[in-house]
């Protein structure tokens, strides 16, 4: 599925969303975005986005997880969610915020595991 095609479905499916980007993990550039945020852009998050996952995964390496593959990795502020989804392949994910309130963390996970995303 095309990056520009994943955020518009997104945005469709979770209305509420502040921000959505499809993110290379590698590089930390971002292939497709929207921000509801005044003064942050996709292109801002991404770059920090991909540490964390580029880390998390460098972490399961030194463990030695055998088998295991980092999928995803979500984190909650005071007002918002953040959830990192790695896409099949581990050479992009999808970062998303969200309020707190106003987003459903299932329903963030299910669209993206199963319904928009092939696995």
């Amino acid at each position: 599925m095309e990056a520009e095609q994943l955020v518009q479905q997104l945005l469709t499916a979770l209305p509420a969303l502040l921000l959505v980007a499809v993110v290379e993990t590698a590089s930390g550039q971002c292939r497709a975005g929207w921000s509801g945020i005044e003064d942050i852009a996709p292109q801002q998050v991404a770059p920090y986005g991909a540490t964390i996952v580029r880390h998390q995964q460098e972490a399961s390496e030194t463990l030695q997880l055998a088998g295991e593959t980092l999928t995803e990795i979500s984190f909650l502020l005071s007002t918002q969610l953040h959830l990192l989804q790695v896409l099949p392949g581990s050479q992009q994910f999808v970062y998303l915020i969200g309020e707190r309130t106003t987003i459903s963390l299932g329903l963030a996970r299910e669209l993206l595991r199963g319904q928009l995303v092939p696995e």
